[in-house]
This record gives structure tokens, sequence and C-alpha cells, in this order.
């Protein structure tokens, strides 16, 4: 009779494990997966070549599958502190201290992830369009727990269409008690930067559209901007990017076409939906910030080779200011396999000065190019009177040309440059927020899906 039994339990096994592998055969190989990769790769496996091809494009799909079963499941995720150490920006005395909270594996979160703050807590948003946040208060502590808060934003993108590592969140925003995300959406082989709204509920976001730019790609291109700030009376400040015009079949300079949008920064009535331009001539910006205080908006951007800029805008109502892209530019255009260099310059000539051009003039423009992201005044963080202090973070990979660093740029009282140093952090930094109430920095490195928290002994 046990021996029976015996046989009963193992044939209940094996039909059961042959059931899961007919009818949730994709769930299994990606718990497999999950099992093998946490197992023997290493928590810094986007560099290294030797155990996983970055490139290859059915493993980076595998991965964000991975990525997105498992983070959909869960309802906290943990940072723990992998790094804290001190230290000093160039030519300066004082002493900063620098702390990272990791969360492993990396792509839990995804390549890209973008932050934004409230008055009490921080949040992330992952390139799968999950949301996390915790207290900023629990920012001291060894161990950081990030609670999820559900949303409808892979309903409305498509689950197919998140996992196809395109990174279509672009940026996320808080202001007025909404939560704002900008995407770059996809229907019938149009690409498009649209605006998501939700009302912040921690139980559960319900986004809505409330923007969408008209003029659409017929490529996927993430020259595509989607940086945002708050203003006033439920406004908020978009920068769209160009789009990388010169790969489209009908190439022209679109960033000096004022009515097509791409290339404009412009102001949003998040309550009526209407907008307004307030700047064009913009390639791709990835940094925005504005300054109530001197009434100033700040942006930086991806140029061409050599061309990324800084630019200010005090004319914000004023007039419409024209920065200069595509025909002023201090960089050279990007050898690609679409069109040849002549063809470029004919539609985009890139003139080595603006002023003379009619365009405004960058602050500062990075030759090489730094890729720069997120951009903060943060005067009383360095305690400087009679300057203005803005802290800058890049990407790309060339420490030596200030890739991967904190860059630190010195203004005068009426924003003229002073100076520039930076300090290597060997961390591709995405985004980059100022707490002014809590006097520290806050990152998000990619390179190393941390959070980097900066503080001035």
């Amino acid at each position: 009779m046990q021996i029976k039994k015996i046989k009963f339990l193992i044939l209940f096994i094996f039909f059961s494990i042959t059931i899961i592998l007919i009818f949730n055969f994709q769930n299994l190989k990606i718990f497999y997966n999950y099992i093998i990769t946490k197992t023997y790769i290493s928590p810094n496996f986007y560099t290294n070549k030797n155990k996983f091809d970055y490139k290859d494009k059915n493993t980076k799909r595998e991965l964000a599958e991975l990525a997105y079963y498992f983070t959909k499941n869960e309802k906290q995720i943990t940072f723990k502190e992998i790094y804290d150490e001190n230290f000093l920006f160039e030519n300066s005395d004082e002493e900063f201290n620098l702390r990272k909270l990791k969360f492993r594996p990396n792509f839990f979160l995804g390549e890209k992830a973008y932050i934004t703050i409230d008055n009490d807590n921080l949040y992330i948003i992952n390139g799968k369009g999950q949301i996390f946040f915790s207290e900023l208060k629990n920012l001291n502590s060894k161990e950081v727990i990030f609670k999820k808060i559900e949303n409808n934003l892979s309903n409305i993108l498509g689950i197919d269409y998140l996992l196809n590592f395109k990174d279509p969140i672009k940026n996320i925003l808080f202001s007025y008690d909404n939560l704002y995300v900008s995407v770059v959406s996809k229907s019938d082989k149009c690409f498009k930067l649209e605006i998501f709204k939700s009302k912040l509920n921690y139980d559960y976001l319900n986004f809505s559209k409330i923007f969408e730019n008209p003029n659409c790609n017929s490529t996927f291109n993430n020259q595509a901007g989607g940086v945002m700030a708050q203003y006033k009376n439920e406004k908020i400040f978009v920068a769209l990017g160009e789009f990388g015009a010169l790969a489209e079949k009908n190439p022209y300079d679109v960033s000096q076409d004022i009515k097509n949008l791409k290339g404009n920064i412009i102001l949003l009535d998040t309550k009526n939906f209407k907008y307004e331009t307030i700047s064009y001539g913009h390639r791709n910006p990835q940094g925005i910030y504005y300054d109530n205080f001197n009434d100033v908006l700040i942006n930086s951007e991806h140029g061409p080779q050599g061309g990324d800029e800084i630019n200010l805008n005090f004319s914000i109502f004023n007039e419409i200011e024209n920065f200069g892209y595509g025909q002023a530019s201090y960089g050279y255009h990007y050898k690609n396999k679409f069109k040849k260099l002549k063809k470029n310059y004919e539609i985009m000539p890139l003139k080595k000065t603006h002023k003379k051009h009619g365009f405004k003039e960058p602050i500062v423009y990075f030759n090489p190019s730094i890729a720069p992201t997120g951009i903060a005044l943060t005067n009383k963080f360095f305690n400087k009177k009679n300057q203005n202090v803005l802290l800058l973070g890049s990407l790309g990979k060339n420490t030596k040309e200030g890739d991967m660093s904190l860059h630190k740029i010195v203004l005068d009282n009426n924003f003229n440059f002073i100076e520039r140093t930076f300090k290597v952090l060997n961390e591709r930094i995405r985004d980059l927020k100022y707490i002014e109430n809590e006097n520290i920095i806050i990152m998000y490195f990619e390179t190393s899906s941390s959070i980097g928290i900066l503080k001035k002994n």
C-alpha cells in the first residue's frame, strides 16, 4: 500500500511538471534565466563583455523580460549601501561625502531610470514604467526600502513595446500633487513624445494623456528630449528633442521650424492642456531646471559631436528665444549610415557662432562632448556669495573628457561663466536632483543601477 502511494505521488509530480512546462513555459524559462543570471553574471555585467554581450538583441530582450517579470510581482525593493567615501572638487578645499545605494541585480531596474521628489519622498521610474518611492528620511540608512506603486502605463503603451529595449520612458516629475511621465509612444509606425498625468495615489496611479507632439517620426530615436520642470499654477516646462531628423527619409532642419515642436521647449498648462513655445533651436535636451528666484530657465542638451550645451533663458515670456540648432553649433555632425556628411551640412550647416547669425549663445559648450544630463542650481549647497553654481551630470564613457562625471559650473551673479571643474565618479549619471531643504544632491547612476547621495561634510 505504501509503495502504491509513493508511485502515485511520483506520477502526480511528473504530470504537474509536465502541465507547467506546457502551459507556463515562458515563465519557467524566465525563472531559469533568472537563477542562471543571478548566480553566474557579475553585478556589473553590463560592462563585463566576457559574460554578457550587451549588443545582442536577443539577449537584451531576454533580460528585459526577466526584469519585467520579477519586478512586476515585487511589492517593494531594497537598496543597500555599497559605497561611502569623501572627496574634494578640483580647486576647492570643501569636502563632500558620497554614498551609493544599490539594487541588485542591475537589470531589475533597467538600463535607464529617472527620479523626482516631493517634500517627503523620492520617486523612481524605471525603463519598464514601474514606479517606486521611499521617504527621504530613510536615505540615511544602510538599507532603504522602496515601495512599488502600481500604475496603468504598461496597459497604455503595451508590454511588448516596453520590453523591446527602446527606452520609451524619458522622465518623471512631481508637481502640485500630480505625477507626470514623458514617453515616446508608438502607433502605426509613428513615434512621438507624449506626456501622461496622474493624481498622486499610493495605491494606484491612473495615468491619462495630456499632451502629444502632433509631429511624429517614422523611426524611434533617442534624441527625443522629454525632460520636465515645474513652473507655477500647475504649468510645467517640457523640452522636446528634434528626434534625429537627419535619419529620416525626408530630412530637414526641424529644430528651426517653430511650428513643428521638435526641438522646442514648451510651457504646458496641465489643467486645460494648452501650451506655448518658450524657445526653439534645441537638439536633445536631457536636463532642465527652473530657478524661480531669478526667473530663469536652464537646460542642458546633447549637441552633435563636440557641441553639447548649457543654455539660459531669461526671456521666458518676453520673446521666443532661438538657440541655433541646426544652423549654429560648436560641434560637428556625427558620421552615420543614413546620409553622407555633405548632405548633412547642406541641411544643417552648423556655423561656429550663434550671436552673429541671430541666435542665443550657450553659456557653456563642451568640446569634446560629455553627454550632459540632469542639472540644478545649487547655491545653498556650496554656500557661495555673489555666485551661482550649477551641478551637472554626464554620461559617455571617456572619463578624461569629463564623461561619467559630476560637473561643477561656477557663474557670476549675472550668470556669466567663470569656471568649470568636474569629479570623475565612473558612473553614467542619468538624473540629478537638488533637495534644498535637506541640502543634499540625489543622483541616479545607470552604470550600477544605484542611487547616489551627495552631502557636504
